[in-house]
């Protein structure tokens, strides 16, 4: 499965969680990243861009229990009713805090459950990479995007 993954962060290279993260992803040669830094400046081209791919992952950081703003614009501006019809999505995030300082981490996931099915798409299982799990979840996550 031909596998784009759009990640939506500000400060990229002050990240540890999302360094190793993007690292093991890059192992894939069927996996493409796209940094996504401000306002998308050819809304053709992108939506060109995400329907060349089967499966759609949009990764951020988790803010406040949600997108970066980064990520929210993009949304604003690529998202639509149907826009993802037929396609795989799914949704990884990282965290700067521990699993426990998270609660109920279902609450990450509400969002895209709405979302996913909004946009036509086929939702994947979300993964969140916490900032106590192991880099070898990073490793498994990008060996299942590469399948």
């Amino acid at each position: 499965m031909k596998t784009i993954v759009v990640v939506f962060h500000p400060n990229p290279e002050q990240s540890v969680r999302n360094k190793i993260l993007l690292d093991e992803i890059k192992k894939n040669k069927n996996v493409t990243i796209h940094m996504v830094s401000g306002p998308v400046q050819d809304v053709e081209a992108e939506k060109k861009l995400l329907n060349s791919f089967d499966r759609i992952v949009f990764q951020h950081p988790v803010y406040w229990y949600n997108v970066p703003a980064v990520g929210k614009a993009y949304m604003d501006t690529m998202l639509a009713k149907d826009g993802f019809a037929g396609k795989h999505f799914k949704v990884v995030n990282t965290t700067g805090g521990p699993k426990a300082a998270y609660g109920d981490a279902s609450l990450l996931k509400n969002i895209w459950h709405a979302i996913g099915p909004y946009c036509g798409a086929k939702l994947e299982e979300q993964f969140i990479f916490f900032a106590d799990d192991a880099p070898a979840a990073a490793a498994q996550l990008a060996a299942q995007l590469a399948k």
